[in-house]
């Protein structure tokens, strides 16, 4: 079916901001009997968790993970009610954020496609390609196209 849709974005701001923080703090280990190296372990591992967000629309769902796929989301696209393409603000941040009414899932970047559920609330997933990420949901749950 062509509106299956698999795209992984690498998180170059996650990446860009732990990854050399880690790096010096693991190197410098320990300063005047404080120990370092705890710090760079955790900025570490927040890079390998966060180091990419995979998204799939196949199969009545759209999943979402980040890096090795230990945060992950899937929404069933019988709950999606409307899907939009948005422009996050940069106070938004990237990672797995709390916004208004909802959640955003993003890795780099201020694009994403946002779901709006039939709880009530609203999921935003980042994306370096937000109008096929949109096109594949729109056609596997179904929805016809808004204007803007």
């Amino acid at each position: 079916m062509s509106s299956r849709y698999h795209h992984t974005q690498p998180g170059w701001v996650i990446l860009g901001s732990t990854v050399p923080p880690a790096l010096i703090t693991l190197a410098v280990g320990t300063v005047p009997e404080i120990p370092t190296w705890p710090t760079g372990l955790i900025l570490l591992v927040a890079a390998a968790l966060f180091a990419s967000l995979t998204v799939d629309v196949a199969d009545g769902a759209i999943v979402a993970r980040f890096g090795p796929g230990l945060i992950r989301r899937r929404v069933a696209l019988r709950d999606v009610r409307e899907a939009r393409v948005v422009t996050n603000r940069w106070w938004y941040g990237w990672g797995l954020r709390l916004i208004r009414g909802g959640t955003l899932y993003n890795v780099s970047g201020f694009h994403a496609v946002e779901l709006a559920l039939t709880d009530g609330r609203v999921w935003r997933v980042g994306t370096d390609e937000p109008e096929a990420l949109l096109a594949a949901v729109r056609a596997q749950a179904g929805l016809a196209a808004t204007a803007a």
